[in-house]
Parts: C-alpha cells; structure tokens; sequence
C-alpha cells in the first residue's frame, strides 16, 4: 500500500544524534499552548524537537524517547503527563512535533515543565532520572483557564467521570452517572474512513462488510456541518459515517461504547494503531500518526456528544492476548499502553478494560495494571472482563485499590444476582466496586430488533434497581441487523436505547440512586414472572418497585411513616393514575391504573414536603491545600418539589456565609476559609428549601503542614544477606507515611530501575521482573524509593551478595570405636553405620545389692572424628524394646568424653523410628555419642532394650539453603492420653531437604519448649507423658546444615481425662515359657483383661492382680489393659512387655 509522506528509515541517525551532542537552542524549541483555555477543555501542548519519522528504527521515536510534562495547578496540583511523538502536528508520519494533551481541572493559573530525555528504551521506563536530558528538556511556561463553561458539549461542562468509593462514578463537577451503553461492534474503530485499515486474514466472519471494515452508511445523513471531517488517504472514504453514528447514539441518550483499538490475531483483525500488522517487534513498537490523529478526532467527538469510552485493551483469543510480548508485560505492552494513554487519557469519560473474558492470570493483570496506572495522570477506571458466568473471577482482587470498577459477561436471568452479589463482596472488601454489566448472552443472540421487552423486564430494571450499570452486547447476526463484528446501522437496536433513556431519566429525576441498595426481600406476593420484583430503596425515604408483571402486585413493607404512591410506566416514561398516600409498614400495592399484566414501577417517597440534596462541586472530599491557599468552594443545591432557599456553608462547625443565590459559591476570602491551621478540617453545607425541608452533605479537606517523609524498609531480602549463585529473589518493602499515603514505591538494582509498585503489598518476583531471575554471583545493592502523596521521598538501601555456585559437601560419618560401659551389648559398632536392618543392642543390667533395692541400667558410648563443616547433625534410626517400668533412651553428645548435652530421648518402639538434631558447627576431630536409660530408680529392675541401626554424624559445607517449612500440622488426642501429631514434609528434592525435625509444645500459644526432634522424612509424632484434661499447642520447623526453616501453622489438642486405674506389668519366663504378673489400683470393681487387643483374656477379675500364663517362648512384645467390666469406657493405660 502507499503510506503518508514520511522521511524513510535512516538506521545511522540514532548513532549520529548522539555522536553530535547537539545543543538546541530553546527558541528552536518553543512550546505552543493551544486549545480555548476553559476548565476541562482539551489542552495541547506542543514542542519543536528531533525531526522524526514514524518508521524509524533507530532511533525509534516512540520507543527511544520520552516526553513528560509536569502540569502545576492553582491549587498546587501536580499532573506528570506522558506526551508523545505526533510528526509534523497535523497527521503526517514525519516532522519535529512532540506533543502532549491535558485537561485542567481548575480554572486559574497554571505552569508546565517540559522532561524531555533520551535512551534505548526510555519511553517504558517510569524511573525520571532515565536516560539523559536532550533536546527542549526543561522547557517551561504559564497559561490561565476561564471557569467552567456551564454550557459546554457533552462532558465538558461537567468535567472528569471519578471513581468517589460508591457503586456509581460521579463527574467531578456534575451529578452521579449511570451508564447506558452498547459493547458492539467491538471493532468499531475498524472503519474504511481510518488511514491504514485493513481487515487481516483469518480471523472471524465479517461477511456483508465491504472488504471487511466499516462504513456505516445509514448514519452518514446524521453528520452535522461542523463535525469533524477528514478522509482516509488509502480509501477515500470520509467520517461522515462513523460521526453520524456517534451523533446518532447520543441522540438516543446511549451514553458509553466499547471498542477494541488492537484486535490483530482476534476476532476481526482490522483495527490496530501500529504502521504495520506483521506482528514482529518492530511492527508493534512504530505507530501510525496519521490513524491516530483520526482516532483522536471521533474520540474527542464521542465525549463532546457525552458518551464515554471504554477502550478493551486485549482480546480473549490467544493469538491477540500473545500478540504482544507473547502475552507478558514487555517493551511492547508498555508501549502500546503508554501510547493510548499519552494520546487519549485527556478525554474525561474513560475506562481501561484490560481483555475481554480475561484469561491473564491474577498476578498479570495487577502487573497490567501497576503499569498503566503508573502512567494514567487522570486516575481513569480500571478493570478486565470476565468469562460467561464468572464473576468468581474478581475474588482474588476484592478491596485491591487498582480496580474500581467491573465488566461482567451474564446470562440475563443472572443479572439481579450477580450485581447484588458484588455489591455485597465488594461493600465487605471495604472497596465498593462500580457493577458494570457489560456482556449479556447468549452470544449467538444478544440484543436484537425484536426481544427488546424481554430484556427490558428480564435485564434492564433488573441491574438499575440493583445498584448496577449495563452496556448491550448485541450477538452475533449477520447483516442487515449485524452484531459483535458487522453492526453498520445501530438503530436496529433503537427500541432498548428508548427504555433504557426512560429509566435513566426516570433515576435521575426521583432517586437518589448513589444512595440506594437493592430490597428485595421487602417485597412479597407478586408474580414470579421474569424472576419477579425488584425493590431498590434509601431506607425511610423513598422506594422504587420494578414490577415485570403488575399482576399481581405484591405487598411492600415500609417503615410506619406515610408515602405519597405513584404508579411510573416504564414503556411511555410517564406516570399513570393520581398519586395516594399509603401508610406502613405493609402497604398493598394493588392494581396498576391500566394493562395490568404489564410492566411498571411503583414509586414511594416519604409524604410532605421532599428534602432538597446539596453536594460539594468544589473542593473534593479529601483534597489537600498548602497553608495560606486559597480555598475557593462551591455547592449544588436542588429541591424536587419546590426552591432552595438558601445554603449555609460552615468551616469545623463555624458559620460562614448563607447564600440564597445558585451557584451557591464562596471565593475563599471570608475569614473563616483563610489561613487554616495544619491538619483536617470539616466543611458543612446546609441547603434549606421553601417548606422548612433541609439536607446536608460534609467533606474533609486537608491543610499540609511541614511533610513527613515516608518510611520504608526491606522485608525481604534483609541486609547482607547471602544467596547461591541462580538464586531467584523475591523482594517486598513495607512503605507508610504518618501523614498521608505512600502513593509509589520504586525499586532499583544497583541502580537501575526495576519496577513501580503502587499499592501495598510492594512485591517483586521473578516472573514480572527478570532481573531476580538465576541470578549471577557477585555484590548487589538495592534500593527503594517511596513516594508519599506530597511527593517526598525517601531511599533505604540494602546489600545482597550471591555466592559462586560451589558444590554442596555432604559426608556422613560412621562410629569408629566402641566405648562400651554398663549393659549386654549385641552386635558393634559397624553394624551402625547404614540403614540396613543390621543393628546393635544393648540391653539394661541390674544393679547389684539387696533385691528390693536394685535397679536395672546401662550407658553405652560410640566414637566419632569428624572434619570440620558448616554444620554438623545427628541423626539416628534407633528405637526400643518397649519397658514395663516407663524407662527411655537419652542419647548425648560430648566433644571431650566428658561434659554431656541431650540431643533426643528414644522412647518409640517402632523398628522405623528416626530422631535427629543439629550439633554446635564448631564441632571436629573426637566426636563422642552415649546412650544412657531415663529412670533408674530403686525397684525398676525391668531389662529392657535399645536398638540402633543407624547412628551417624552428617556434616555439611558449602553453600545451601534451608529447607521449607513444613505444613499442615495436626494435633489429635489419643485415648491412652497422649497427642498424635502429623503434617506435610515439604523439603523434598530437588529443594533442599531436611536433616530433621524440631517440635516445640505449649500451654498457653505463647510460651514454647522444646518436646521432641522427628528424623528426616519423618511425618508424624507421638507425645506422651502428659497431664490429663490439658490443652496443648504445637509448632514444628525442619533443618538441616544450612539452618532452620520458618515455623508452621500451630495445631493444638485437649488430652483426655487420666485412667482412674493404674497398671503395671512385670514379665519373666518360667522354664523358657512368657509368664506376666499384672497389679492394678483404682477399679470400683471387677476387671476384664486385655493382651494386644480382642477379647478379653480374662473377664470378672475381683482383686487387683493377675497372673497371664501366656505359654510361649522366644521374644514377643504383649501389650496390656484391664477395664471395668462391662465395656472399655474406664481402662487403665496401656503397659507393654517385652521378651
């Protein structure tokens, strides 16, 4: 095709700008400011820089630099305002025009200053000080705006459409909206009038569209002279079709339109801002001037005919979601955002949708959004759209400060739950979102030329006395009705646009609608048809009825004041039959005045005199002034049923003035609004009509003393802290300000910007910021800058270092000598050293001495030498026979033979049980190891038994990690009175593993000591040895040579009551045969005796003791209880013996 004139692609100008150092001088860069100077009303900026050509490689105009303009209010607003390159200013591809647009939001005096810099890349990075300052950087100049115009087209005579924490947007000098909009065509901007338009193959039919685009041809007769006019260089083909369809909307009070600008890969294919589609790098990072410059002209005219823009910025099929960057936050993302926004976020009525039916995962879209809200000066809405039926998709994102705002794609009958349901969520989430219902199915079908009744009584009431807002899809068809892609003529939707007006206007004119919530339940009786009635209220004031069928109509309950009654026909837009007063609290609503089975609303309002409502127009809630500012205010006033009288305006409780007069407006110079002391202060308005009614509206505004810097600090990583080389790092900053809000944290490495996070949590991960990805060894630094509201920063800075990747030296050493001391030991210590079923035991001796007096023992010591390490850990698979008298195992560890510490106690019986723990680092050379029994108290003469099969002492050098914290523990009562304790192993390879396990017990949460250490890959415990009726908590950490990981969850169980009956148990052979004496106390009875579960083997035993002649030989463990008998629920403990 033939493209505009243009300079051709000059490869050697990027090396030779900068090779020059040209020096420009600032009358070759003066700034032209055009545009009428009225509050609102686009501003244009534009400066003589670099002549560029829009397909220039290198450099590349849009990517390597970047133009920013700092806008400076009257009242010390700041606005840092993204420009961009706009070729010879009047939509040709080459020339030295860089430009920026602005809408000032304050009539008086303003300032501008021009950040003109230069890079690779610069135009995506948010850090300021990138690249280097070049070409009229530092311009700078002054202009005044006139007051709003009160008569201005569209939007402008009401300013910015703003998100105030409500489920509706409110224009910042005008009333609340509600939106009435369509969602189709989605390729809207795909017009044969548009420069560069060609429909691409492969995507969707768009069989009907002249060579695939748009031309609108029923509407170009709603042109007017005076509208914009331009025509496209490749077809011919001039706007008049796509204006007159604009004017068309309005006419019919449609009031929002949603578009794709980039559909390449899509659906259509045909609407894209770039100069070429190929979809290569360079395609998607060179724009095309001369289609943009149209694109801003129909624009412009959509919000000068009031119909606000929704731009969806991606489409659900995975060619265009990949389109870009292969679907990541990349140059070519950034770009693309920073284009749109630098060129349209000036219009006053904008949202950014990220896709259609979004398919990005949650962390992408908050990083899509981190981004253009980095870059969106006017702070428009910001949402993406779900899939049919799902708005689980916005749980992750409830009371996220980056979305304000919803589109959610429904089936009709879904549409009253589906917005109170988020009205309720997000209200919780201490984030009201605005419900936008922006899709209804089915898709083949939408919103045709003939079901408009059905939606009006299925859909439309349904969302607007819910508390939501709605856009129409229009389905799928094929032309003349047309659809999604093909719709050329929108009045073949006329009948919706008619009852959506009706009820718009019937919204603004009697409810208070920003102040009502959906009542449902209030209303009983009347017919289910269409899902039945819908109640939308302000409680004790006024209630609106939706009925879809008035027959019949149901009982309201209300408060027990009286209500004037109006019947509202929601088909003509007028009322019907004379108003009554009803009385509540059940009011009957009776017959509608005619076609019964009709539609209607019943309208409600407190009898009497109706109250007027006031608002503040200027200054906003929350907004800070410097000391000694001028603080000019103004109110709106109304009266449904009457005249304002006169408004009062109060500063903290003190009488300013009275104004009987609209505007109602102070300048600023009485006393009271003058030199306010630092720190919040109260304005009061009092709007009294001429029947005595009243109303009152207050706001906080907020006079900045000498700033607080904000804090910062490093959560992670902490300062100095050291990593293996390939390490992926996560860094998160925690940012407050004791006098306001941190607005921004930046974070650099080594000086180099990564990321802008702008609400808390401040995260970055290697996902969204490759720079943390398998990082290389060496020293780093990183630092973080947070911004607070007032523009203050401060900078906290820490030291990382990554270590070189140096293998990991792991070397288990074996005992080398036996040390024996008291017992009968079977086996040597060799037969410790692997995990083979091959074991040494050593089983207690008796004391010598009277026979009473004795008691049985033992200690056993093994010999270690060891190298020195980073860590040392011992770590066993050791367990016992099972004692009659209560003894345990204590191993100990001793670097001199001497001095002893406890490292476990071996209790367990199990032949699998593990114990391990971690020894001083400094440990080397001698190692000793002994095993000594627990009790050896007089008359405990039972011979029992320790078993080891594996003892060694596992050193560690090199560099590691810790291992993950385990999960997932739980604490359960046993019945015997100990706590089971289980949970998730999740140091597994190839993360790094755990040596063991350290359990800490608790009786209060807060107090902790040590109770048991698990062995490696061990994923439960038994604690025993605890008071009855006792509630316990535990937590548990793994470690290995490299440290300790966090601690988990805490789990905690009540110990069951203590046996009333105590038990014990001797066992010995007679002629080689198992013989058991048992003795008991504490049974109110006879017993019943249990060995190793079953039935009893004995029942109805008086006394309290028992010999079981059990006849075998060999070695056994036999396990014993007796109970009352007559059933198990009082039993002694269980008491084993072993053989």
């Amino acid at each position: 095709m033939t493209r505009k004139p243009g300079n051709i692609l000059n490869k050697y100008k990027w090396l030779s700008f900068l090779a020059a150092g040209l020096v420009y001088s600032s009358a070759a860069f003066a700034a032209t400011v055009d545009g009428s100077l009225i509050k609102w009303h686009p501003l244009t900026i534009s400066f003589n820089g670099p002549t560029a050509d829009e397909s220039d490689g290198s450099p590349n105009p849009f990517l390597d630099y970047r133009l920013q303009v700092t806008f400076t209010g009257p009242g010390a607003q700041q606005y840092v305002v993204p420009g961009f390159f706009d070729g010879d200013g009047n939509g040709g591809g080459s020339g030295d025009t860089w430009r920026v647009r602005f809408a000032p939001d304050e009539a008086g005096s303003w300032s501008y200053s021009a950040s003109f810099r230069s890079a690779s890349n610069i135009a995506i990075d948010l850090s300021p000080s990138a690249g280097a300052p070049t070409g009229f950087d530092g311009e700078n100049g002054n202009f005044t705006i006139t007051a709003l115009d009160p008569a201005a087209p569209g939007f402008l005579k009401w300013g910015r459409l703003e998100y105030v924490g409500k489920h509706h947007l409110k224009f910042r000098d005008g009333d609340y909206w509600l939106k009435g909009g369509v969602d189709s065509p989605e390729n809207f901007l795909g017009y044969k009038g548009f420069d560069n338009t060609v429909d691409q193959p492969n995507g969707a039919s768009t069989t009907g569209l002249e060579n695939g685009v748009h031309r609108y041809p029923g509407h170009v007769a709603d042109w007017n002279p005076g509208d914009p006019l331009f025509t496209s260089a490749d077809t011919g083909y001039d706007s008049k079709g796509i204006i007159g369809a604009l004017n068309y909307l309005s006419s019919q009070q449609v009031n929002s339109i949603y578009f794709l600008p980039m559909n390449l890969g899509g659906d259509g294919r045909e609407t894209y801002p770039f100069i070429s589609p190929a979809g290569t790098a360079d395609a998607n990072t060179h724009y095309d001037i001369s289609k943009l410059h149209q694109w801003n002209q129909v624009l412009n005219h959509a919000q000068e005919q009031g119909i606000a823009l929704h731009f969806v910025l991606a489409e659900t099929e995975s060619g265009n979601e990949n389109w870009l960057d292969s679907g990541t936050l990349g140059t070519q993302r950034k770009l693309y955002y920073r284009e749109l926004i630098a060129r349209f976020a000036y219009l006053l009525a904008v949202k950014w949708n990220l896709s259609e039916e979004n398919d990005f995962s949650d962390a992408e879209v908050r990083a899509f959004a981190d981004y253009i809200s980095a870059l969106d000066w006017a702070g428009h809405q910001l949402t993406f759209h779900t899939h049919h039926n799902n708005i689980s998709q916005y749980a992750p994102h409830l009371g996220d400060a980056r979305f304000d705002t919803t589109a959610v794609q429904y089936a009709p009958d879904n549409a009253n739950s589906f917005v109170e349901s988020l009205i309720t969520d997000t209200d919780a989430s201490g984030r009201p979102l605005v419900i936008d219902m922006d899709e209804n199915s089915p898709a083949g079908t939408g919103l045709t030329d003939t079901n408009a009744t059905d939606l009006r009584k299925r859909v439309l009431y349904d969302v607007y006395f819910s508390g939501g807002n709605i856009e129409w899809y229009f389905g799928y068809h094929a032309l003349p009705l047309g659809g999604d892609m093909r719709t050329e003529d929108f009045t073949t939707r006329s009948a919706m646009y008619g009852y959506m007006a009706t009820a718009r206007q019937f919204m603004h004119d009697y409810l208070p609608f920003w102040d009502m919530q959906p009542g449902d339940s209030l209303l009983s009786g009347e017919d289910g048809a269409f899902g039945g009635g819908q109640v939308f209220y302000k409680p004790g004031e006024v209630y609106a009825v939706y009925l879809p069928d008035g027959n019949p109509s149901g009982t309201l309950t209300l408060p027990g004041s009286t209500f004037d009654f109006d019947w509202f026909n929601p088909r003509s837009g007028a009322f019907e039959g004379s108003q009554v007063q009803v009385n509540g609290p059940s009011v009957a609503l009776g017959s509608p005045p005619s076609s019964v089975d009709e539609d209607w609303v019943a309208l409600f309002r407190l009898a009497g005199n109706q109250s007027p409502t006031v608002n503040f127009v200027t200054p906003s809630h929350g907004q800070s002034f410097l000391p000694g500012a001028t603080i000019p205010v103004e109110v709106s006033a109304s009266d449904p049923d009457g005249s304002v009288s006169f408004v009062e305006l109060y500063v903290d409780s003190v009488l300013v003035s009275s104004d009987s007069t609209a505007p109602y407006a102070w300048d600023g110079s009485q006393p009271e609004l003058q030199n306010l002391a630092v720190g919040p202060h109260v304005l009061d308005a009092y709007a009294e009509d001429n029947d005595g009614g009243f109303a009152t509206s207050s706001i906080t505004i907020n006079i900045e003393g000498p700033n607080s810097p904000p804090s910062a600090s490093f959560l992670t990583p902490t300062d100095g802290q050291q990593f293996d080389e390939g390490v992926d790092l996560f860094v998160e900053v925690s940012a407050s300000d004791s006098d306001g809000s941190v607005s921004n944290v930046r974070l650099y490495l080594d000086g180099n910007f990564v990321r802008q996070e702008n609400v808390d949590p401040y995260q970055w991960n290697p996902t969204q910021d490759p720079v943390f990805a398998g990082m290389a060894p060496g020293n780093y630094t990183l630092r973080a800058d947070a911004t607070d509201d007032d523009g203050e920063t401060t900078q906290v800075s820490i030291g990382i270092i990554v270590n070189p990747s140096n293998p990991t030296v792991e070397t288990d050493h074996q005992a080398i000598a036996d040390i024996p001391g008291a017992g009968t030991v079977t086996g040597t210590f060799a037969s410790t050293g692997e995990d083979d079923d091959i074991w040494q035991s050593i089983r207690e001796r008796e004391s010598g001495g009277k026979k009473n007096n004795r008691h049985s023992f033992l200690e056993h010591r093994w010999q270690f030498n060891i190298t020195p390490a980073d860590s040392a850990t011992l770590m066993t698979n050791a367990w016992s026979s099972g004692s009659s008298d209560g003894d345990q195992f204590r191993f100990e560890y001793s670097s001199d033979n001497s001095n002893w510490t406890e490292a476990f106690v071996i209790a367990s019986t199990d032949p699998a049980n593990s114990a391990s723990v971690l020894l001083p680092s400094n440990l080397s050379g001698n190692v000793y190891i002994r095993v000594t029994d627990t009790d050896q108290g007089q008359g405990n003469r039972a011979l029992d038994t320790v078993l080891v099969d594996q003892l060694i002492i596992r050193t560690v050098s090199g560099p590691g990690d810790p291992p993950a914290a385990p999960s997932n523990l739980q604490a359960v009562a046993r019945p015997d009175g100990g706590i089971d304790l289980s949970w998730n192993d999740n140091s597994n390879a190839p993360d790094p593993e755990e040596s063991g396990f350290e359990i800490e017990r608790s009786t209060d949460g807060a107090s902790w000591g040590s109770a048991a250490n698990a062995g490696q890959d061990e994923t439960s415990h038994t604690d025993t040895g605890l008071a009855p009726l006792t509630e316990y908590f535990y937590r548990i950490r793994a470690f290995n040579g490299h440290g300790e990981s966090a601690w988990s969850n805490t789990a905690s169980a009540t110990t069951v009551a203590g046996s009333p009956i105590s038990l014990a148990a001797n066992g010995y052979k007679v002629k080689g045969r198992h013989t058991v004496d048992l003795d008991w106390s504490g049974a109110s009875g006879n017993v019943d005796i249990y060995r190793d579960g079953g039935s009893p083997v004995a029942s109805g035993v008086s006394g309290s003791n028992y010999t079981d002649n059990i006849g075998a030989k060999g070695g056994a463990t036999y396990e014993y209880r007796v109970c009352e008998t007559g059933g198990t629920s009082v039993c002694s403990d269980f008491v084993s013996v072993v053989f």
